[in-house]
């Protein structure tokens, strides 16, 4: 069976961007998603967000977009996927 599951928010205080942060608490949700049986990963980040491509570093791929309105504000949120989060896990 293909589950997949979406990642709502991550946030990182700017004083620990950039050391690894980010990525553990990514590879952390993939292996307890493995554990559930999903096998794969989307997250929403709004397309105005100025480290959306973050998601880019560990192997998501932009796979679409769709509107979404902040507070009467028009904006799109783009589409980052991972197909195997395998990838992503934390080693055991």
């Amino acid at each position: 069976m293909w589950l997949s599951s979406q990642l709502y928010l991550i946030g990182v205080l700017p004083e620990f961007q950039g050391h690894g942060v980010g990525r553990r608490l990514i590879g952390a949700v993939a292996s307890r998603l493995l554990e559930q049986g999903v096998t794969s990963l989307r997250v929403l980040v709004v397309s105005v967000n100025p480290h959306r491509r973050f998601y880019e570093g560990p192997g998501g791929r932009l796979v679409g977009g769709v509107p979404y309105d902040w507070n009467g504000v028009p904006l799109t949120e783009v589409i980052y996927g991972w197909d195997d989060i395998a990838l992503l896990a934390l080693p055991e």
